[in-house]
């Protein structure tokens, strides 16, 4: 997603950092006043956004970023403060806690007020954990076949997580689940630019794949 960026001219990248640090949501007036450019250019440029399908122009004249991550992490405070988490859940075997509490806790830790946690997992998986998995998730219960097929996971997993990720901060967690819906998961943050994060269990560490800073570095 982030490459649709790369190599936009100047004045328009600005504009669009502008949407990014307003919010990712913002009036024609506020994006005028804070890019501080002439109303025709910034109208010319909102055409052009919009256009390439980067910008969203809503019925009530609002513009939008058409994906809220990566670029809405330019404001790293606004993304902090609302940020969304998706994650694994694989069978409890010998592990006394999900490793997508692990995750959100040292998110929080960071920072991070994760406002929304969708957890990808399998029914056998759920149930092997009992009560302690009955907490404020959103559940995404997937067939079996549908995480250890790797182009049913990416094909299957692809569609939750881009819907997340256009109207949220987002933050994709590859610790937990069979190997093949992580790797999966590591396709699909890499392709869309999305941060990613792996826990090292035994610790409780939290390792940035790739952090939202290096992920914007590119523009």
């Amino acid at each position: 997603m982030l490459n649709k960026f790369i190599g936009l001219k100047k004045r328009w990248l600005k504009v669009v950092k502008v949407l990014s640090e307003l919010g990712g949501e913002a009036s024609f007036d506020q994006i005028k006043k804070n890019s501080a450019l002439p109303p025709s250019t910034v109208s010319y440029i909102l055409q052009v956004l919009v256009r390439k399908n980067l910008v969203k122009l809503s019925a009530k004249g609002r513009y939008r970023l058409a994906f809220y991550t990566p670029l809405i992490f330019l404001n790293e405070n606004n993304a902090k403060n609302s940020t969304a988490y998706f994650g694994l859940l694989g069978l409890k075997m010998n592990r006394e806690e999900p490793e997508y509490k692990v995750a959100i806790r040292q998110l929080k830790k960071n920072g991070y007020n994760i406002k929304k946690k969708v957890i990808a997992t399998t029914l056998r998986a759920m149930q092997s954990w009992g009560e302690e998995v009955i907490d404020d998730v959103e559940w995404f219960i997937l067939k079996e076949n549908s995480l250890f097929d790797p182009k049913i996971a990416e094909s299957t997993l692809k569609e939750k997580i881009l819907n997340l990720a256009k109207n949220n901060p987002l933050i994709v967690d590859v610790t937990s689940g069979p190997r093949t819906a992580a790797i999966a998961l590591f396709k699909i943050s890499s392709e869309y630019s999305i941060p990613t994060i792996y826990v090292r269990e035994d610790k409780a560490q939290l390792i940035w794949i790739k952090h939202p800073r290096e992920i914007l570095q590119a523009i």
